[in-house]
């Protein structure tokens, strides 16, 4: 039984379905005029049914379909999935959205037009570049940064690290045992620190010098890494250099992340900087920018601002 037929047994139309759907749907004739818009796509573009009813699709102004367009070329395969591409709203913003078109035809199998639907991508595709970022964050670290699971094999590791193991891509690393490129008697230390972590769920920190060519002391930091079920799984591992010139207190040690820069208390919790001194030091503090930061933030605010215009 054909999809109609179906549905008007039903007591359905192809209308009501239309509209309730969670894409954005309209559709062309074959002079690539727009036929019918549903609420969805007059919600992403901001345009209403009778503003685009009768106008060509190109009211969008996307790049892709000025270059050419997909939909009626007859060396593209169809239907056309999940391309993505950039549109103009109404109010001239752009965004950025995940289409699928294909061809409409009537009961002769002769081609009378086009349908499309969409969906808005335009904050997933930002999460995605500051996940990227913050990704790459490690790689810009000046010391060793890696991720081992309980039983010692690198799960993850920064360029520094792979420096100092003379690699050249992580993946000769990854998947690998910390045993493979340390003496038995720095794994037997490592496996004990790495224990003690994972049976206390606190970070631990000693002292570790290193037996290669350039000999150098490090400060390590072993940090609980759990997972989305609050597991602990793995290790991170941030190996700092000291100067040996300059003993430390252990005691008088505050540990700070790599990244967020909180500080963990002796509670082993994370506080942000300014309560951890206000409470420690009943210190009060006041905020300003240096002029490195206020110059990012001035670049950051401009690409804000051409993605809004």
């Amino acid at each position: 039984m054909k999809l109609k037929e179906s549905l008007e047994k039903s007591g359905l139309d192809a209308t009501h379905i239309y509209e309730v759907v969670p894409s954005a749907i309209f559709t062309i004739d074959k002079q690539m005029r727009i036929t019918s818009w549903n609420h969805k796509a007059a919600k992403i573009t901001g345009y209403k049914l009778d503003e685009v009813l009768g106008k060509h699709c190109s009211l969008l102004r996307s790049e892709v379909c000025k270059k050419r367009c997909g939909l009626f070329s007859e060396d593209v395969p169809k239907p056309i999935r999940d391309m993505e591409c950039d549109i103009i709203t109404k109010e001239g913003h752009q965004k950025m959205v995940s289409k699928s078109v294909d061809l409409l035809k009537d009961d002769n199998g002769d081609i009378v037009g086009g349908v499309e639907n969409f969906e808005d991508i335009t904050e997933r595709k930002k999460a995605d570049e500051i996940l990227k970022k913050k990704a790459d964050i490690p790689n810009f670290l000046d010391h060793p940064v890696y991720l081992v699971d309980r039983d010692l094999k690198y799960l993850f590791a920064n360029k520094k690290l792979l420096e100092r193991l003379g690699l050249f891509s992580v993946n000769d690393l990854i998947g690998k045992g910390y045993h493979e490129f340390h003496t038995k008697e720095q794994t037997k230390e490592f496996e004990r620190k790495i224990e003690i972590v994972f049976k206390t769920g606190k970070p631990v920190y000693y002292k570790y010098t290193s037996l290669r060519a350039k000999a150098e002391t490090f400060l390590r930091t072993l940090n609980p890494s759990v997972n989305t079920e609050g597991e602990l799984t793995a290790i991170l591992v941030l190996s700092e250099p000291l100067d040996i010139n300059r003993p430390i207190d252990m005691e008088k040690l505050i540990t700070i992340c790599a990244y967020c820069k909180k500080i963990l208390d002796k509670k082993s919790n994370w506080q942000q900087i300014e309560s951890f001194f206000t409470n420690q030091l009943n210190v009060n503090f006041s905020h300003g920018m240096c002029p490195t930061c206020a110059e990012e933030a001035r670049k950051e605010l401009n690409l804000i601002k051409v993605g809004l215009t």
